[in-house]
């Protein structure tokens, strides 16, 4: 199937005029908000969550993390207000995975938390 084809199928049937029409939802309650790295600076939340705390993927190459990775973790760290909560996976896809080297930079100042089975029990 072609894509614009796809896009028709998925297109709402309310016009532009009937969307104008509809007031926003109420601000009422919790907002969620998920962007990357980039699309954080300059903003702020009470509780941030950074997740994909694992090396090979954040930081690509654990022995040698960019500068732009550094200042990307920087920046993340310093969006929160209250709380930061830096979210490693064990097995990702059937793989095993090695928590960032950015968990040992900030360790003193952390408390780990292991989220399994018996956690929810």
């Amino acid at each position: 199937m072609p894509v614009c084809d796809v896009v028709t199928a998925l297109r709402s049937e309310r016009d532009e005029d009937t969307m104008a029409d509809e007031e926003p939802p109420p601000d009422d309650g919790p907002q969620v908000v998920c962007t990357s790295f980039q699309g954080a600076k300059g903003l702020a939340a009470q509780h941030v969550f950074i997740v994909g705390m694992n090396d090979g993927h954040f930081p690509y190459r654990p022995s040698d993390p960019s500068e732009l990775e550094t200042c990307e973790f920087i920046v993340a760290l310093t969006r929160g207000r209250r709380q930061c909560h830096l979210v490693s996976c064990g097995n990702f896809a059937g793989k095993w995975c090695d928590p960032s080297i950015f968990l040992q930079w900030v360790a003193p100042y952390t408390e780990t938390i292991t989220a399994n089975k018996d956690y929810f029990a």
